[in-house]
């Protein structure tokens, strides 16, 4: 099942959220996402601050967390490291084979 693009892109510069910083998906206390680097150039802007803080740039509710102590959204950091897997752009390895042999099944831990 494919994803549209706009389920694993930032609402703000529309690109595609990266497993590395600055463009991971943060989510805000009002549960909106947004990457970590729009989310800094919208909270330095005069217009987007109130006390303490800034307005979320989808719902314009208080965020009182500092851009750099947001946490990721870590299920839609799932789904962004899993898509080059499941396109074949980048293969899963396993961690027991010293081969680097690509990985097939779960561990025993997993099933």
């Amino acid at each position: 099942m494919a994803l549209p693009p706009d389920a694993i892109s930032c609402q703000l510069c529309f690109e595609p959220y990266k497993p590395d910083e600055p463009r991971t998906p943060c989510i805000l206390p009002c549960f909106h996402t947004a990457c970590r680097q729009c989310l800094s150039q919208w909270a330095a802007k005069d217009e987007n601050q109130v006390e303490g803080g800034f307005l979320c740039p989808t719902c314009r509710q208080p965020c009182a967390t500092a851009v750099d102590e947001l946490h990721l959204n870590f299920g839609l950091m799932d789904v962004v490291e899993a898509l080059p897997v499941q396109s074949g752009e980048r293969r899963l390895v396993c961690g027991d084979c010293e081969d680097d042999a690509e990985a097939t099944c779960k561990c025993i831990d997993c099933e």
